[in-house]
């Protein structure tokens, strides 16, 4: 009995290893914000909001995996 426990053991822990197998090369998705226009912003860039009449710089960051607007600025910069 003890011989038939052992190779019923042995099996498993076979079957066990050959269901795992390597997962394929993901690559991470491209995250980016939005302007008001539509235009595509990198993580990290700048830009001048205008939101219900207030203007404010913010910066294109990542929130618990989301792209977000972060204002940084309580005005936008002029050059």
């Amino acid at each position: 009995m003890a011989l038939s426990l052992m190779f019923g053991i042995a099996a498993s822990g076979a079957a066990a290893q050959t269901k795992f197998k390597k997962r394929p090369k993901v690559s991470p998705p491209d995250c980016y914000c939005t302007d008001a226009s539509g235009d595509r912003k990198e993580l990290g860039e700048f830009v001048c909001l205008t939101i219900s009449g207030r203007s404010f710089l913010a910066q294109c960051k990542m929130a618990q995996n989301n792209p977000i607007w972060r204002e940084v600025s309580n005005e936008c910069l002029s050059s």
